[in-house]
């Protein structure tokens, strides 16, 4: 187990010593700017493409490609969106952000989206755009609402219950992983 803050560059010194373990995999939990660095040393200090690296949602955004290039591939990451998804309300989110953007979006963007349309939906149930008791318990009565992540659901507990993915880089592009 190594440790890093945010805002770190230089990961040779944590690298060297997990590449020393010769390990199987890395996991690594860290936001995207963290995580191209990592990425990165890690395939130039010499950890091979046969040692995957597994990231978390920190992970899920076109920068990864675009900051490591080609150290990112076959990296693994876990997410709640996939950008390339043929669900219709993804490829017009992903189309109208591109266009106002001038960039695609990454997995928060879809995220926050997401969570404003489903705000809406619960104050519109609710009858009120102010009384946030209404509110949250409106939220529990969204069932198989459709949005850019997929069928997105929440339990008695309000936890969102919606599909998850797993993604690996390939061709410099997110894939839903199969193996």
């Amino acid at each position: 187990e190594q440790t890093f803050a945010k805002g770190d560059r230089d990961f040779s010194p944590q690298l060297t010593q997990i590449k020393a373990q010769n390990p199987d995999a890395i996991i690594c939990s860290a936001l995207v700017e963290e995580a191209s660095g990592i990425v990165n040393q890690a395939r130039q200090l010499g950890i091979p493409k046969t040692v995957p690296i597994i990231g978390g949602n920190g992970f899920n955004s076109p920068a990864l490609m675009k900051n490591a290039g080609e150290a990112a591939e076959g990296v693994v990451v876990g997410a709640a969106w996939n950008m390339s998804s043929a669900n219709p309300l993804n490829l017009k989110f992903v189309d109208d952000y591109t266009k106002k953007f001038n960039r695609p979006p990454d997995q928060f963007a879809a995220q926050a989206f997401v969570g404003m349309h489903i705000v809406y939906q619960a104050a519109k149930a609710a009858g009120t755009a102010d009384n946030r008791k209404a509110i949250r318990d409106a939220l529990v009565k969204i069932k198989d609402m459709d949005t850019v992540l997929g069928r997105l659901s929440f339990t008695e507990g309000r936890d969102a219950d919606h599909p998850p993915v797993v993604q690996e880089v390939k061709g410099g592009k997110f894939i839903v992983f199969a193996r």
